[in-house]
């Protein structure tokens, strides 16, 4: 059977939110019912693996980021709807996080990779918010504030641990700061 690239990564992404990184590439071949051949050929190795299936989780949300900011005017009211509702939730980051120690531990380069997507996404947030005529006009350190928040905060919610300990949900997480930044600065 022929699989499309979409459903060659979904299936990565299935593996890792079940067994974390520890999958193997015959698990992997017989998910999808070829060879093992066939999967060394597509990826060289399990970093590479991870590398690709990073980019393809987060390539929808950059093109629908560049929509958005593309957008001259978004009402108040739906800057955060349209961003948030952008980010990953078909390929699910939350996957990745659930084993993020192991993750970071064992593959610490495409860990790497992780934050600055997610920094991407934080800086085109900032870039949505700090151009938005209905958003005060913010200080220089107000701006670099408000991108540190943005960017530190998700760093933070990358920590499995962290959000065990105060019972947070990574997505759910990520909305309650957009808002409360969202909120903090509109006129």
């Amino acid at each position: 059977m022929k699989y499309t690239e979409k459903q060659i990564y979904l299936k990565i992404v299935q593996l890792i939110g079940n067994k974390g990184p520890n999958f193997t590439t015959a698990e992997l071949a017989q998910h999808l019912k070829v060879s093992k051949r066939t999967i060394y050929e597509l990826f060289s190795n399990k970093a590479t693996m991870l590398d690709q299936t990073i980019d393809f989780i987060f390539m929808n949300v950059a093109a629908s980021d560049v929509a958005i900011l593309a957008q001259k005017k978004i009402p108040n009211n739906e800057i955060l709807n349209q961003y948030i509702n952008n980010f990953p939730h078909t390929y699910d980051v939350d996957k990745f996080l659930q084993h993020g120690d192991e993750i970071a531990r064992r593959y610490p380069k495409q860990w790497a990779r992780i934050e600055l997507k997610l920094d991407e996404i934080g800086a085109n947030l900032y870039a949505i918010l700090v151009n938005n005529p209905e958003v005060r006009k913010l200080s220089t350190t107000e701006q670099q504030l408000v991108l540190l928040i943005i960017q530190q905060t998700s760093r933070q919610l990358l920590q499995v641990n962290y959000l065990k300990e105060h019972k947070l949900e990574f997505k759910s997480a990520l909305q309650s700061l957009y808002k409360i930044i969202l909120q903090g600065i509109l006129k």
